[in-house]
């Protein structure tokens, strides 16, 4: 019987949003010198593949926080955000760019930097 699959599935010209979070969390080590990580959790409801991006202070006995979660279809988008922080949600955001604002409004609104902020102090004053 011969082979029907075709030579090559190709690859596609889009980011994944767990590579976008992945590389986000690789940023965030640098900026802290590793006081502070963060990671993303992949899981999976019905549907949809489901991101919960989480910090991480080693020093703090490993404290962790759900910053927020990016849910997504197999097809990659349209992708839907929830900042656990303020509890604001985003749906249907058609694309990688959509999703990259969102993330950057996310990572630099106060919410987060009290966060942060408040993770490092405590890190800090054990060191």
């Amino acid at each position: 019987m011969p082979n029907f699959w075709p030579p090559d599935f190709g690859k596609g010209d889009v980011n994944p949003p767990v590579a976008i979070l992945r590389e986000q969390a690789d940023y965030l080590a640098q900026a802290t010198k590793g006081d502070l990580l963060a990671f993303v959790q992949t899981g999976r409801d019905e549907s949809n593949f489901v991101h919960s991006f989480i910090l991480r202070a080693p020093l703090l006995d490993n404290y962790r926080y759900h910053l927020f979660t990016v849910t997504h279809p197999l097809e990659l988008y349209p992708v839907d955000v929830v900042f656990h922080a303020t509890s604001q949600s985003w749906q249907g955001l058609p694309n990688q760019v959509a999703l990259e604002n969102i993330l950057k409004n996310i990572m630099q609104s106060g919410a987060t930097r009290n966060v942060v902020q408040a993770l490092l102090s405590q890190t800090e004053a054990i060191k």
